[in-house]
């Protein structure tokens, strides 16, 4: 049940590299209606989702092919956690 607009936290490590942000901001569009998404993180690259609720094999699965399609440096991988738990 959706409860109102959301807030999404997008974040990197190197605030010299905005490409990151614009990366990020691209990705959060594309998956903006996946309820329990809460934080996305560009770490060279490496993709981590941060979940409020545990998401479904669908929700990561579409998460990793628009990373996939926004680009990342030769390492094409996502990780999720969960709040403090890790999720998949």
């Amino acid at each position: 049940m959706p409860s109102g607009p959301r807030c999404l936290m997008l974040m990197h490590d190197n605030p010299n590299e905005s490409f990151r942000m614009e990366r990020l901001a691209k990705v959060a569009d594309s998956v903006a209606d996946i309820e329990g998404l809460v934080g996305l993180h560009d770490h060279e690259g490496f993709l981590t989702c941060t979940w409020r609720e545990p998401p479904s094999r669908r929700d990561l699965f579409r998460i990793a092919m628009v990373w996939e399609f926004v680009g990342h440096e030769n390492r094409p991988h996502v990780e999720h956690t969960r709040l403090g738990k890790e999720a998949a």
